[in-house]
């Protein structure tokens, strides 16, 4: 292993803006090529310091991959604020890590050094913004692509859910209910551990909860759990301990089960509480006020993440699909600080397929990516039914220019026509055959796709019903449903590939995709019958309706 000590270098041009500033450093230091055909990486190794000096490492450059399988550890935090920076040495040099970052090294360092207090070599760590030259493009680039073998091939992850010194008492409450378990063979029994009675009382005004479960609801609101990076980091780690408040949990098959039951136990509780205003405390209600959105989707969250790793079928109920358009539906709830990540993060969890590689330079931009993304998905599928998932992505859109066929997903939210219709198929088994199309070379990318027009919308005739539909009129008659206010003038259409139809708007001679939309069975003799299960092609097949070509853009 190669031991890199400071070298003066020219001054390189630094573009990563969601990483902390280390201009100064990048002047006095150099990081070595790392080879690609060779599968070179770095780890650093953590140094004793005394509590009260800065975290001091030293960096060892240009390993294969291989000399190290499974010899380091690799680490998993939520990066937080650039701005928000914490000083430690590297080889000597000052190098600016986030604040969260630092915390997650204290928390390392304590838990190596109570586990092996007589081990001489040191912690091996795998750190991304160490360990990956933040200023050079390229080398972020690759080193993204080879995320999933980094991770894959460490011992163990270190999972660090705080991000400021804490007490752990949720890690302890997990740990008693994990050993309750393990001593009563069963999931039952765990009662007394989340509320302060034997059971649950039947009056929720004698609802009280154990403070190990209040801290435990605080864990869940550690920003690792919504982050998109995590997916795929514990995923393919062999091993995973959780670190919080200088506690330890490892994660294994007993934390599954757990975790299925407690989180749904949880999950039922706060909406108990909620719904009934049964706070015990000024405490509880300010801890659950406000946060039960997101603690939900992180209970979700988390909840797939134990129970989608190990080996799966295709017939298991939690069989990890690696189609890319199911992973980032999946993971729509998270968020990262540079938008392309969304995707980036995902792409090692995704099968031969799939082409896209991390591109992290300036003239890949994000709108770019959004439409190479949808581009692939559309031909590897060759089906149209990731418009599903356009329902509020595209009206969410900051960047008016992409077109409005790509779907937008970082900030995409889950269709709600395909939501509740995901069964039925508008256009029965055809398949999209779409073509893409280019009027000049700086012309932005159209869609052409074959389809067959129903109707116009005529007016709204009900606001939002129960299920969260708006009702409208076409002109013939027809009733459609949307989740989304549409105009009058926009079009109903039946596009091949596509399992539910479209509502496109005009442009010119081409359409603009608004969203998806749900059309009821209508007792009516001039209307179509059964557009949702395939009714209008049938009409084509009789010669009652024409398909043709359209430009979407």
């Amino acid at each position: 292993m190669d031991k890199v000590a400071g070298i003066s270098c020219s001054e390189p041009k630094y573009d990563n803006f969601y990483s902390p500033e280390n201009a100064d450093f990048y002047k006095s230091f150099q990081y070595g090529h790392l080879n690609r055909q060779k599968h070179h990486i770095r780890l650093i190794k953590i140094l004793p310091t005394a509590p009260d000096e800065l975290i001091a490492c030293e960096l060892l450059d240009q390993i294969p991959l291989v000399d190290v399988h499974p010899k380091y550890t690799a680490l998993s935090y939520c990066a937080g604020d650039p701005k928000k920076t914490v000083p430690v040495l590297v080889n000597g040099c000052q190098f600016n890590v986030f604040a969260n970052l630092a915390h997650a090294l204290n928390e390392v360092r304590h838990l190596w050094y109570q586990n092996r207090p007589n081990n001489d070599e040191g912690l091996m760590l795998w750190v991304d913004q160490i360990c990956i030259d933040q200023s050079n493009p390229q080398e972020r680039s690759h080193q993204v692509g080879f995320m999933r073998e980094i991770y894959a091939s460490a011992e163990q992850t270190l999972v660090c859910l705080s991000t400021e010194p804490s007490k752990g008492e949720g890690m302890e409450w997990v740990n008693q209910c994990i050993n309750t378990y393990y001593a009563n063979g069963v999931v039952d029994g765990l009662d007394h551990l989340i509320t302060k009675s034997n059971s649950f009382p039947e009056s929720d005004r004698q609802l009280k909860f154990n403070p190990g479960f209040l801290a435990f609801v605080e864990i869940l609101s550690s920003p690792w759990f919504t982050r998109i990076w995590v997916i795929q980091e514990y995923l393919m780690s062999a091993c995973v301990i959780f670190l919080y408040g200088n506690k330890s949990l490892k994660s294994g098959p007993e934390l599954k089960f757990m975790m299925d039951h407690l989180l749904f136990v949880q999950s039922f509780i706060i909406r108990k509480v909620m719904n009934n205003n049964a706070y015990d405390s000024k405490a509880l209600m300010a801890l659950l006020n406000g946060k039960l959105p997101s603690i939900q989707r992180k209970i979700a969250s988390l909840w797939y993440l134990f129970f989608s790793r190990g080996p799966r079928t295709d017939t298991d109920p939690y069989y990890l699909s690696t189609s890319l358009r199911d992973i980032l539906q999946m993971s729509m709830h998270c968020r990262s600080s540079d938008p392309r990540d969304r995707i980036y993060a995902l792409l090692g969890l995704t099968g031969p397929e799939c082409t896209i590689v991390p591109d992290y330079s300036p003239t890949m931009t994000l709108k770019k990516l959004l439409i190479e993304t949808t581009r692939h998905i559309i031909e590897i599928e060759d089906s149209l039914d990731v418009f599903g998932d356009i329902a509020y992505a595209h009206s969410m859109s900051s960047d008016p220019t992409i077109p409005a066929w790509v779907i937008y997903w970082t900030v995409a939210e889950r269709g709600l026509v395909k939501e509740m219709y995901s069964g039925l198929k508008a256009a029965k088994d055809t398949k999209a055959d779409a073509v893409f199309y280019r009027e000049s070379e700086q012309g932005d990318l159209e869609l052409v796709v074959t389809g067959v027009m129903l109707d116009t919308v005529s007016r709204r005739i009900s606001d939002v019903n129960g299920h969260g539909f708006i009702m409208h009129h076409s002109q013939k008659g027809y009733r459609v449903e949307t989740s989304l206010e549409i105009e009058s003038g926009d079009e109903i259409w039946i596009l091949y590939g596509c399992r539910w139809p479209a509502i496109l708007r005009p442009f010119g001679h081409k359409y603009r995709f608004v969203q998806t939309a749900f059309v009821p069975m209508e007792p009516h003799q001039n209307l179509i019958p059964n557009v949702m299960k395939g009714g209008v092609l049938d009409a084509v097949e009789k010669g009652e309706l024409i398909a043709r070509k359209i430009h979407m853009i």
